[in-house]
């Protein structure tokens, strides 16, 4: 299986996994301090769905200052309604975006947040949440 394969399994896994979770699950604090699990899958699928010239934009009114423009348009997917939000994921699970300059298997360019949130490639809600069930994880 090629990485983009894999990549648009994981996406469609974890779509699966948070398909059925309830409102409170919705919105419990995540790993990341100022984001609940909402607030992390709008991240995760901010990407797949802000075009490059949009994604300028919220970089030229942030100064230029990549965090504040990810916060900006994470807040905007995080308006959506959670499962409209999964099924974006799903949606655009082959999608093959890649962070400019770089392929499938570069590290996030997000903040260690983030990344202390996801084990691998593979998400779960374990991962989302503080008291979470596993769900999956690989070695």
């Amino acid at each position: 299986m090629d990485i983009f394969a894999a990549i648009a399994d994981e996406r469609r896994h974890l779509a699966d996994q948070l398909a059925d979770l309830t409102p409170e699950q919705q919105s419990t604090q995540s790993l990341c301090v100022a984001w609940t699990v909402h607030d992390v899958l709008a991240h995760l699928t901010m990407p797949l769905d802000v075009s490059m010239p949009r994604f300028a934009l919220a970089m030229l009114l942030a100064g230029g200052n990549f965090d504040r423009a990810n916060r900006r348009l994470t807040r905007r997917q995080a308006a959506r309604p959670f499962n409209d939000v999964v099924d974006l994921l799903r949606d655009k699970a082959d999608s093959h975006f890649t962070p400019p300059g770089e392929g499938p298997e570069a590290p996030s360019p997000t903040s260690s947040c983030t990344a202390s949130t996801f084990a691998g490639p593979s998400a779960s809600l374990a991962n989302f949440t503080k008291n979470g069930p596993m769900l999956r994880s690989r070695p």
